[in-house]
């Protein structure tokens, strides 16, 4: 195949991107409107490739030149579709994403109208096969569960991000196109090494958030602590569900691309291990939600880090539980997922948190 990434700039992206390229069996254009970076991201992407393979005891079957040779590049433009690098392109893959979680404007201009003119210039040009890159909370059926199918606004919308993805996965269900729609939850560090590829968000925000607010010592700490599972999914599990769905006939399908909700941490397992790191207060007091939290006593810096915390909080108290059929069919057919558990999650906090001391908080590249 001859396959078309788009957003492979972004985190998920080059998660896709490197999942094409372990295989060494398709061609990769890239395109992006920042072309002064190709360079730097085709690297990225190859090694990415190969650590995520040495990870599992493998290696790269070709030389980086012959890798090399097997991505073009061209920008990202309203010519896009017309230019010569996209001659032979049978499948799109769309990692495009706005994660402004409550500008409506630019979450509706990215993740709708961005991808209804993807899916018409697709269709327009002859390109019959699509991938779109959605979210496992797009359905927004909390306290449920979300079926690998598409839905209508039976939901509660925790933010305009879950809706406007939504609304995109229905474009491309309507669209004629022969489509697969890929659904991981919170993406999260290798499971092996903890090696993340990814920016300051979700659970690294507020790793680095703790680190940046809170002081050595804490008297008395309260915190937000909703009653609920946080669902994360391994950066090399989702590799994995890539390589293997670009590999089978896509016939409209849906894969929630998500972690056992029933093993899945609970909030204050995720509290507990990053105290477990960073030091235990002396005392420690849980609030249910964001409402009920007291900030009476609380030193400046844990108010400031209660104020940061909230909107993921938010958005973490609510419990999603997920169909996981595509998944446990993967796993009898022989693919490697690794759930993300407590285990595993400590693997990629204690490399974060390495990386933090040894870089002095300069982690992230922002």
């Amino acid at each position: 195949m001859r396959i078309l990434v788009l957003g492979a700039n972004g985190y998920v992206g080059r998660l896709v991107a490197a999942a094409i390229l372990m295989d060494a069996s398709h061609q990769i254009v890239i395109a992006s409107r920042d072309t002064g970076t190709f360079d730097e991201l085709k690297g990225d992407i190859v090694k990415l490739a190969q650590e995520t393979l040495e990870a599992s005891g493998m290696t790269l079957p070709l030389s980086d030149d012959e890798f090399d040779a097997l991505i073009d590049t061209v920008c990202f433009n309203e010519y896009l579709f017309d230019t010569p690098e996209l001659k032979g392109v049978d499948t799109v893959i769309n990692c495009i994403g706005s994660v402004e979680y409550f500008n409506e404007e630019n979450l509706t201009a990215v993740n709708v109208e961005l991808t209804r003119w993807i899916l018409e210039q697709s269709k327009a040009h002859g390109i019959g096969r699509h991938v779109y890159i959605s979210t496992a909370f797009a359905p927004a059926v909390s306290d449920g569960f979300i079926e690998e199918r598409i839905y209508g606004d039976e939901g509660d919308d925790p933010t305009m991000y879950t809706r406007t993805k939504r609304k995109a996965e229905h474009l491309v269900a309507q669209s004629g196109l022969d489509y697969l729609i890929v659904r991981p939850s919170v993406v999260i560090g290798d499971s092996r090494t903890g090696a993340y590829a990814g920016k300051r968000y979700g659970i690294y925000q507020l790793w680095d958030g703790a680190k940046r607010l809170l002081p050595k010592n804490i008297d008395l700490m309260r915190l937000a602590c909703p009653d609920a599972r946080m669902n994360f999914v391994h950066q090399d599990a989702f590799i994995s569900v890539m390589r293997y769905a670009l590999s089978q006939p896509f016939e409209g399908k849906i894969i929630n691309a998500v972690s056992d909700s029933s093993k899945a941490p609970t909030t204050k397992d995720l509290w507990s291990l990053l105290f477990d790191e960073i030091g235990h207060p002396n005392t420690l007091e849980w609030a249910p939600d964001n409402d009920s939290l007291d900030y009476r006593g609380l030193s400046p810096r844990v108010r400031a880090f209660n104020a940061f915390c909230r909107t993921n909080l938010e958005i973490a108290s609510r419990n999603w539980t997920f169909d996981r059929s595509a998944i446990n069919a993967m796993k009898a057919d022989g693919v490697p997922f690794a759930d993300a558990l407590l285990p595993s999650i400590q693997v990629c906090q204690k490399q974060f948190m390495s990386l933090y001391n040894e870089k002095k908080g300069r982690v992230f590249n922002e």
